[in-house]
């Protein structure tokens, strides 16, 4: 899944960028890139009996750390389209958890393991903006689509026995809204991915990203 995925991105990315400078030759549109950093926020998603036990001690941890680099085009002073690839970090889960037979029966005589689940997650996006023309600080809008990739990462530690290891990936598809503003080429902005879909049981799906970074234009 990993392969495929960086050969999708790979394929999507130098396609994008053929299709950058055929547009910029033959129409008035300025081709830039975007770069930015900040910080992931995730959402978990709460299956009781994927990644935890509702009735045992557990804990998320939903902060890391995210940044992005994109390509984008801007069609006039209001109107532009980026695509980047965005990493959203990691976001974990440390729970204590019996086995699904046991959890299904609701058993009490079986000693729980510790499950340590840390998923990274990463994808591209493709947004349109609207931003507002003012004479200095320009307020922004934007949406669009996110296609991205999870790798979660699994160890158990069973009260008796060796710690086992276990890893899975999958997908996460959804859509991206966003607001911020922005000052010559910096910006600041906060962006909510929402996961509408998904693969391999994710720990989240659904992310607020506050956001710092710049652009430049050629």
């Amino acid at each position: 899944m990993s392969d495929f995925f960086a050969a999708i991105a790979g394929a999507i990315l130098v396609g994008i960028c053929a299709f950058f400078l055929t547009v910029h030759n033959a129409y008035a549109v300025e081709p830039f890139i975007q770069f930015g950093i900040g910080e992931s926020i995730a959402i978990p998603v709460k299956t009781n009996g994927t990644w935890f036990d509702e009735n045992l001690p557990h804990q998320f941890h939903t902060q890391g750390l995210a940044f992005k680099a994109g390509l984008g085009l801007k069609f006039d002073r209001r109107w532009s389209a980026t695509l980047s690839y965005i990493s959203l970090g990691k976001n974990s889960v440390d729970a204590l958890a019996v086995s699904d037979a046991c959890f299904s029966a609701r058993c009490t005589t079986e000693t729980p393991s510790t499950f340590h689940t840390v998923d990274k997650v990463r994808g591209l996006e493709l947004v349109g903006t609207y931003t507002f023309q003012t004479d200095k600080v320009q307020p922004y809008l934007k949406a669009g689509g996110f296609l991205g990739q999870h790798k979660l990462h699994v160890d158990v530690t069973p009260a008796e026995g060796l710690v086992q290891h276990a890893d899975f990936s999958g997908r996460i598809t959804g859509v991206v809204l966003g607001a911020g503003i922005k000052w010559k080429w910096l910006f600041t902005e906060v962006n909510y991915y929402h996961g509408a879909g998904g693969s391999a049981a994710p720990v989240s799906r659904s992310f607020v990203v506050p956001m710092i970074g710049g652009s430049y234009a050629f």
